[in-house]
């Protein structure tokens, strides 16, 4: 049987006065990220856990990406020890339920598997990261909030 979660938007989008205000935010967030991202772009992505909160990226170069939801915006970490998270099960078909009874799939998992063995690449924005495999497609890490704990954030992968 399919799961079924309720789910609110996790980002409210920043509003800017002009594009180049816009992407001056995006560059100011890029340029504080640039020296984690030089230690994993274009590596070879070995493995990854999700627990649908914060997604844990291992590359061949023994350093781990850690992605979570923050404060308005998708935060992202580079670290030498793997954290410890308990993985979520990608066995069972499970549906996000917007406001509007809209459901989408959360397919993370075979997006993932998609990028495993290949060189990838993050590029932060200033609420979202973007994900990308050498000659593949781009993608967009968000995330959305459980209609009934706003406590619990969950990351969300789509097609860029």
């Amino acid at each position: 049987m399919d799961k079924i979660i309720r789910v609110t938007q996790g980002i409210c989008d920043n509003e800017y006065n002009s594009m180049s205000e816009a992407v001056a935010a995006a560059k100011q967030k890029e340029n504080v990220y640039k020296v984690k991202l030089d230690l994993i772009n274009g590596k070879v992505l070995k493995g990854y856990q999700f627990n649908g909160s914060t997604l844990v990226l291992f590359f061949a170069n023994d350093l781990y990406a850690v992605i979570a939801p923050g404060q308005n915006a998708v935060n992202f970490d580079v670290v030498p020890h793997k954290p410890r998270i308990d993985v979520l099960s990608g066995e069972q078909d499970i549906y996000l339920e917007l406001p509007c009874g809209t459901r989408i799939v959360w397919d993370w998992n075979k997006i993932l598997d998609n990028f495993m063995g290949k060189q990838i690449a993050v590029s932060p924005s200033d609420q979202v990261l973007f994900i990308f495999a050498r000659d593949g497609d781009e993608y967009l890490i968000t995330f959305y909030v459980k209609y009934d704990d706003p406590q619990k954030q969950l990351l969300y992968i789509s097609q860029a």
